[in-house]
């Protein structure tokens, strides 16, 4: 364990002098905040430099390397430099600030230690999607220019969204930490992120507002904190508490339901079950599974791009023209988004639209105020600040495309169909997964609607001509405005999936399930920055004592209910997480203990070969076992698993195709058929293991032996060399 703590702090160390180093640019984003964005700018660092060298791989300008990335962040740094030259004095960091970004820090380093040990307790990279994952973030660590080489289709790129698993190969290359380690180091960082992140920007939604109040803005921080990174929804309490005690105490019934954690993420067609088979996930499921997928990669971007807006919105008094900075931030941070989790991307646009549209109402309107409507002059000024906004908007759009292009160049579109949905959710089972998140939504909605009645209904004066919407935006806070779009976007993120669905293979029963899965997701993500604000902001002095200590009750239980789910999950899939059970965090471990020639097999592989040489391996059904050394070292083999390939590549042909390919190789006679595969695919080197035997029953190893030369042998595993590559 004391070798493992060195490795984090190592991590740790690398994570925090990127932050550093981007302290000046990301006080030009969010100088307004009492933190100065602090947190963020780990956060911009990793985005702002790994899509750098990211883009130098994919133009073919530099080979993705360890040298580029230090070369890019030398560049970097001395741009941020001059930044603080050029500011001044104004850059001067006070005692107060410097206490505020040692007790943030604190904070991500204890749950970067905390989750970090979790993952020790069963760091194995081993079920549901992981081999997925680790096997994109060693095919980017072996590639030299992007798009890599898919692992399960050698011969052509990832058609996915990697960009999540490049940061992971990025930080790795940068930290020369093995990816076997990272891969858990890096889920927690995310979970640290969400929580920090989370933390500051509701933080300085309160502080913004009133910044007097900063220990109600703490607060407010910490309990969107908890709700984002930590909450699950009320599924938990209502079968593992509420239910049993009905069941046993009122209707004396016994029930044979058994209480799983991942129920709360397959309940709407499990239980009961129906045709209508769906996922709802959330981000402490997905930290505790540990798969390294794109929305989970897509947390720390999404919750920055979130405070970015906040940020845009909130200066709104002091623009006088396009936000360049903003724009040129914003458009990377969607961009990244796209790359990483393609779905992040419309969400977080219409987000950024929710801000637009209040932002261009208000411009028209303070402009209305302050001049003179039979002044040609002055109309034209007003026509001008009603523009900028929508030109602000549209400038995300069309940088942010131009910023995809080389993305876009090597990726063909999975779905873009839409259609409208076969099966619809019972209210109940909405009000089980979404009830205390619809509770406060409809609290804050009753709060502003008091609000806009008081606005209605106050003496009007002389000059006072702007009523309806475009004054109630001037009557309301930034900050109130920003969560009621949160709040809006969340509804909406809900309600979509019970109308359309984006077709994909997934049809019959799971027709819906990926789409509601993406979009309740980002919901979930909403809903926690917004409750932290919404407890707080309703809690308010002017209610008699009585009154406060009712809400002060009802919100605390809407808090703590979901808080219970983290202790099962956990306990679910880790078991006892006393310090004995401790494995460390090098997540290839299982395979030493499961398979101890495969494992030597890997290790041979990555000492011995370079870059993303073909090699070929029995290929078989996704969540399977197979596959398992192009996992594990990135190299690509022909044909991995079945299902996913098919949803790439948009075809279960050919997937099909090349499975038939892999058992020629393995079982035919024909030599000369057999060259022709490994020459089309340029195999370099065959692997014969108890899958390949067990997968291909004719398996013909006289055959394959004659092909080239065996470079490795060890507990029933052995590497052929083949002769003609």
């Amino acid at each position: 364990m004391y070798a493992d703590s060195l490795i984090v702090l190592k991590w740790w160390l690398y994570i925090l002098l990127l932050g550093v180093i981007f302290l000046p640019i990301t006080q030009k984003y969010f100088g307004r905040f009492f933190d100065k964005g602090y947190s963020f700018s780990k956060v911009i660092a990793i985005a702002v430099s790994g899509y750098i060298v990211w883009l130098l791989s994919a133009l073919k300008l530099a080979a993705f390397s360890r040298t580029e990335i230090f070369i890019v962040l030398l560049v970097l740094v001395c741009i941020n430099v001059y930044i603080i030259f050029r500011r001044g004095k104004s850059f001067l960091i006070s005692g107060k600030l410097i206490s505020i970004y040692a007790a943030e820090e604190v904070i991500f380093l204890i749950l970067l230690l905390f989750w970090s040990y979790i993952r020790g307790i069963k760091p194995d990279i081993y079920g549901l999607e992981k081999f997925m994952d680790f096997g994109f973030v060693n095919a980017v660590l072996r590639a030299e220019y992007m798009p890599p080489i898919d692992i399960w289709f050698a011969g052509k790129g990832i058609n996915y969204y990697y960009f999540g698993h490049y940061i992971c190969a990025f930080l790795t290359k940068l930290t020369a930490i093995p990816s076997a380690v990272t891969y858990n180091l890096m889920l927690a960082t995310i979970l640290a992120q969400a929580f920090t992140l989370s933390f500051s920007l509701v933080s300085n939604m309160i502080y913004c507002m009133n910044k007097d109040k900063l220990r109600k803005a703490l607060i407010a921080g910490l309990i969107s904190a908890f709700m984002v990174s930590f909450a699950g929804n009320l599924h938990g309490f209502v079968y593992s508490y509420a239910k049993p005690f009905v069941e046993k105490n009122i209707t004396h019934t016994k029930s044979e339901y058994s209480y799983f954690y991942p129920h709360s993420t397959r309940y709407i067609g499990h239980n009961p079950q129906t045709e209508d088979r769906t996922i709802h996930e959330f981000p402490i499921y997905s930290f505790v599974v540990s798969d390294l997928h794109g929305h989970v990669s897509d947390i720390p971007y999404v919750i920055t791009f979130a405070a970015l807006m906040f940020a845009f919105w909130e200066s709104r008094r002091q623009r006088k023209g396009l936000d360049v900075k903003t724009i040129l931030l914003g458009s990377l941070f969607l961009s990244v988004m796209y790359m990483t989790n393609a779905w992040d991307y419309p969400i977080y646009a219409t987000v950024a639209l929710g801000v637009i549209i209040a932002y261009a109402v208000q411009q028209v309107n303070s402009k209305t105020y302050s001049i003179n409507q039979d002044n040609l002059k002055h109309n034209r000024s007003l026509k001008y600040a009603s523009l900028i906004p929508w030109a602000t908007f549209f400038s995300f759009l069309i940088l942010s495309q131009i910023l995809l292009l080389p993305f876009n160049m090597s990726f063909d579109m999975i779905s873009n169909k839409i259609a409208f949905v076969w099966s619809r959710t019972p209210f109940y089972q909405l009000l089980v997964l979404w009830g205390h998140q619809l509770f406060f939504a409809l609290c804050f909605t009753a709060f502003i609607i008091r609000k806009i009645v008081l606005y209605c209904n106050r003496p009007c004066k002389h000059e006072d001509t702007h009523k309806g919407f475009p004054g109630l935006l001037k009557f309301l806070s930034a900050s109130d405005t920003f969560c009621f779009i949160l709040v809006i976007c969340a509804v909406g993120l809900i309600i979509l999936p019970e109308v359309v669905f984006v077709k994909d293979i997934y049809q019959a029963k799971y027709h819906r399930a990926n789409t509601m899965f993406k979009l309740v997701y980002q919901a979930f993500i909403l809903f926690g920055l917004a409750i932290g604000y919404i407890s707080v902001r309703l809690m308010r002095k002017k209610h008699s004592s009585v009154i406060r200590l009712i809400i002060s009750v009802v919100f605390i239980i809407m808090l703590v209910l979901p808080m219970l789910y983290p202790a099962m999950a956990v306990k679910g899939y880790y078991g006892s997480i006393k310090p004995s059970n401790y494995k460390g965090l090098n997540g290839l471990s299982f395979l030493e203990r499961t398979s101890k020639g495969d494992f030597d097999a890997v290790q041979w592989l990555n000492a011995n070969v370079n870059g993303q040489q073909a090699i070929l391996e029995a290929n078989g059904d996704s969540y399977s076992d197979y596959c398992r050394i192009s996992m594990a070292t990135g190299l690509p083999t022909i044909q991995g698993w079945y299902v996913h390939e098919w949803l790439w590549r948009n075809s279960s042909e050919l997937p099909k195709e090349r499975a038939a390919e892999v058992a020629t190789v393995y079982e035919s006679a024909d030599i000369k058929e057999t060259l022709t595969v490994l020459r089309k695919y340029m195999v370099k080197y065959i692997i014969i293991g108890d899958l390949e035997k067990k997968k291909f029953a004719n398996i013909n190893i006289d055959k394959l032996l004659s092909l080239g030369d065996v470079v490795f042998d060890s507990e029933k595993t052995i590497i052929i060399e083949t002769k003609d590559f």
